[in-house]
C-alpha cells in the first residue's frame, strides 16, 4: 500500500444559482371571510396577541386568507404551523415537535410549496401571519411581530431518474452465470413506478432469468441472473442495454460481457501498487502494474484510496486485455493529509 502527502493548500469554492418559475400564492388578513378566491387557512382571535384555531373551526373572525393554492390538507401539504390544540390555541414552528396540530397548504397541480421564518420574506415568498416566538407564541398579523411565517409556491421538479448496473462488466466462463444488481435512481420529482426490461444485445447462446422485482419506486434495485451457454462465442460483448421504464421515460445503462473459453483455467491475476505521480495541490495520479492475465483474456483493474488504511474510495474500474501499467487521476484532496492507495485486479477466476 503507498501513501501521498499533499503539500499546498488551495480551496476553490464553486456556486451554481438556479431559478425556477414561481406560481403565484398571495395571502392576506381578512375580517369575517376571505374574499373570491381566497381559502382560509387558519384564524386568529385579534390580530395582535391572539390565538389560533384551525380554519375548520369558527369561533375566530380574523381569517388568513391564501389564493394559489388547492386546499389546506396536510396530505402532502406543506404545514406553515403547528398548534397546541385546534382552537384558542398557542403555535409554534412547523419544523418544531412541541404541538401535534398543523395548518398547512396544498399546493396546485404540478407546484411545491416553502415555508420558512424569518424577520423578513425574501423575495417570492409572501407573508401569512408574524408569531411573537417560535414555540409557545402567540399570532398576529404580518405587523405584529419581528418573526415573519413565509412561504412561496413553486414549479415542482419533473420526475427524473437513471439506470446503474453492479458490476458494470463481468467476465465469465463457458456454462456459468453471473448475478448483477439493477438500480433505478431517482434524480428528481416524485418517484413513480419504473419497470425494469429484459436486456437486449445479449450475444447468442446467453440468457437472462427474470428480474426480482420486476418494478419499483426509485431509488431502488432490482436483481438479475445473466446465463452464458456452453455455446456462446467467447470474446467481448459491450452493447448490451439493460433499461428502466417509468413516468414516459426510458432509462438505460451500458453491461459489458466478457466469455472465455470453458476448459482455461482461469487464476488470479498479478497486479503491483507503485508510487503516485503528478501530485497537486488536490490531486494525484494514481499508477499501478498489471503482471498477469492469470490466464483469462480480460481482467478489471482499479484502485481503491482514502486518508486512512481503510481506504473507502474507489476508481473507475478499467477493462485491460493486456499486461502493463495503468492508472487513474484522482481529484478534491486535502494540503497536508496523508492519503493511502492500493491498486486491484480481477478476472473471471478471481471473483
Amino acid at each position: 500500500m503507498k501513501k501521498i502527502t499533499i503539500i499546498f493548500f488551495s480551496v476553490f469554492l464553486l456556486f451554481a444559482l438556479a431559478t425556477s418559475a414561481e406560481a403565484a400564492l398571495s395571502c392576506y388578513v381578512g375580517s369575517g371571510s376571505c374574499s373570491s378566491g381566497g381559502q382560509a387557512v387558519l384564524k386568529m382571535s385579534a390580530s395582535s396577541n391572539g390565538h389560533a384555531e384551525l380554519p375548520t373551526y369558527s369561533n375566530y373572525s380574523n381569517y388568513i386568507c391564501c389564493s394559489g393554492i388547492s386546499g389546506t390538507s396536510c396530505s402532502s401539504g406543506t404545514a406553515f404551523l403547528k398548534l397546541s390544540a385546534t382552537t384558542n390555541a398557542h403555535v409554534e414552528r412547523a419544523d418544531y415537535y412541541n404541538y401535534g396540530n398543523s395548518a398547512c397548504l396544498y399546493p396546485n397541480s404540478g407546484e411545491t410549496i416553502t415555508c420558512n421564518y424569518s424577520t423578513s420574506c425574501s423575495s417570492g415568498y409572501v407573508c401569512l401571519a408574524s408569531i411573537s416566538d417560535y414555540t409557545n407564541a402567540h399570532i398576529g398579523n404580518c405587523s405584529a411581530y419581528s418573526k415573519k411565517v413565509c412561504c412561496t409556491a413553486s414549479s415542482a421538479p419533473t420526475f427524473n431518474f437513471n439506470v446503474s448496473v453492479n458490476p458494470a462488466s463481468s467476465i465469465l466462463n463457458q456454462g456459468s452465470s453471473v448475478s448483477i444488481t439493477v438500480a433505478a435512481n431517482l434524480l428528481s420529482g416524485t418517484t413513480q413506478l419504473v419497470s425494469v426490461v429484459a436486456p437486449t444485445g445479449l450475444p447468442s447462446g446467453v440468457s437472462s432469468d427474470a428480474y426480482n422485482p420486476t418494478s419499483c419506486n426509485p431509488t431502488c434495485s432490482s436483481s438479475l441472473k445473466i446465463n452464458v451457454g456452453a455455446s456462446t462465442p467467447t470474446g467481448t460483448y459491450s452493447n448490451i442495454n439493460i433499461c428502466g421504464i417509468g413516468g414516459g421515460l426510458t432509462r438505460c445503462v451500458t453491461y459489458q460481457l466478457t466469455v472465455t473459453a470453458a476448459g482455461t483455467q482461469i487464476t488470479a491475476p498479478g497486479i503491483t501498487t507503485n508510487a503516485a505521480s503528478s501530485v497537486t495541490t488536490n490531486s494525484a495520479t494514481l499508477n499501478g502494474t498489471l503482471n498477469s492475465m492469470g490466464n483469462a483474456s480480460f481482467c478489471l483493474v482499479w484502485f481503491e484510496w482514502g486518508p486512512t488504511t481503510s481506504l473507502g474510495n474507489v476508481t473507475s474500474v478499467q477493462n485491460r486485455s493486456t499486461t502493463g501499467s495503468f492508472s487513474a487521476s484522482i481529484s478534491g484532496l486535502t494540503a497536508g493529509q496523508t492519503y493511502y492507495f492500493k491498486a486491484f485486479a480481477k478476472n473471471g477466476g478471481s471473483w
